[in-house]
């Protein structure tokens, strides 16, 4: 919603296309990017064109329409479809995360199915999911149709299982790609960074074995396995 709050044509594009001549910057990551106000075309061909890296963070919150038509999300499964459709085939090398939620209230068995369904499809690099808990004084918190909490307990802990093999699977897919990783920690030699699909704090991180790098230095490495969430990579070049 950047810049809706004033006239002209100022809006988040806009910014990314100003960021994006700073010289001193070579990655510029979305975060937290609101289904409803995505123009994937346009966001596709700004990651086309300037530093915004084929990294997109994007929660869905849930797949299925009657979930998000109580949760006010503004959107629909015809909705999401239509923007990962067009950034899977618009997009080299993309990189999705999402967040979603198990629970929400009048959530039925086949709202849970169709959640589940979508994710094993579209099959999310990283994702974030949640019991839905009450909140005092949000609307939510007033509805009916509250769901068992061994019930959420369970659909928790099947979409970790699932997200859990297709993030593993993706990650095993990587071994033997080149790669650049930004270093964020160089201590008693143990050296280790992210590659663009890798956000801060939130995501996996690289490990870069026989590699030296200060922090904030950008190296090529070479993935040599995979572990979980996590990378393994050695050198591949010098710094670049």
């Amino acid at each position: 919603a950047w810049g809706t709050d004033r006239e002209g044509t100022y809006d988040l594009y806009f910014l990314l296309e100003s960021l994006s001549r700073i010289e001193e910057l070579d990655w510029i990551r979305l975060m937290y990017l609101h289904p409803a106000r995505i123009d994937a075309p346009r966001l596709c061909s700004l990651i086309r064109e300037t530093k915004v890296i084929p990294y997109l963070d994007i929660p869905i919150q849930h797949a299925s329409d009657s979930v998000l038509g109580r949760m006010g999300r503004g959107y629909s499964e015809k909705t999401l479809r239509g923007i990962f459709d067009t950034l899977r085939s618009s997009v080299e090398g993309l990189v999705l995360r999402t967040t979603l939620m198990t629970g929400f209230p009048g959530e039925t068995d086949e709202d849970f199915g169709i959640l589940a369904s979508f994710i094993e499809e579209y099959r999310f690099d990283h994702a974030g999911i949640f019991r839905w808990s009450p909140e005092r004084g949000t609307p939510a918190s007033r509805l009916d149709g509250r769901v068992p909490d061994d019930v959420i307990s369970e659909r928790l802990e099947e979409l970790s299982s699932i997200q859990f093999d297709i993030s593993a699977d993706l990650l095993a897919g990587m071994e033997g790609r080149e790669i650049d990783v930004l270093v964020d920690s160089a201590a008693r030699g143990v050296v280790s960074g992210r590659w663009y699909g890798q956000a801060p704090e939130i995501d996996g991180i690289t490990w870069l074995e026989g590699t030296a790098g200060a922090p904030g230095k950008m190296v090529r490495a070479v993935v040599e396995r995979s572990e979980a969430y996590d990378l393994f990579a050695g050198p591949a070049g010098d710094f670049i």
